[in-house]
């Protein structure tokens, strides 16, 4: 079986590890965000208004796949997070969920066009193909 780690890095006490899934995902988003930009490009919108969603679509999707996770826990009869709130902290021991990434990305995302007044329409034509 693979090690789920990609590279620990040591600073003095303080230890952090990248973890092969966490590096699969951000090549995923900048893919993603790639296609996405080659379309709104072709659909004659400029694509930086994409990256800047993308700076609240990121965390925004890793807060709501995180408690779509935790929810989904509960519902399903788990006392995990019940008994130890603080373990929703804890994202290095598993628990995303695509579906909550998706709406909580998806709302943030929405709210920063409305903000920017972006034609939302066009942005979320450019984008669906790029969430596959």
């Amino acid at each position: 079986m693979i090690d789920p780690v990609l590279f620990t890095i040591n600073l003095g006490s303080f230890q952090f590890s990248i973890y092969w899934y966490g590096v699969i995902v951000v090549i995923s988003i900048l893919i993603g965000q790639w296609i996405a930009s080659i379309e709104t490009r072709r659909r004659g919108e400029h694509p930086d208004h994409l990256w800047d969603g993308l700076v609240w679509a990121i965390p925004a999707g890793m807060i709501g796949a995180r408690l779509w996770y935790v929810v989904n826990d509960m519902a399903g009869g788990g006392r995990t997070y019940i008994d130890e709130p603080l373990r929703i902290l804890r994202l290095h021991e598993g628990g995303l969920h695509f579906y909550g990434a998706i709406l909580f990305g998806a709302l943030a995302f929405w709210l920063f066009a409305r903000r920017r007044k972006l034609d939302m329409w066009l942005l979320m034509d450019s984008v669906g193909p790029a969430l596959l």
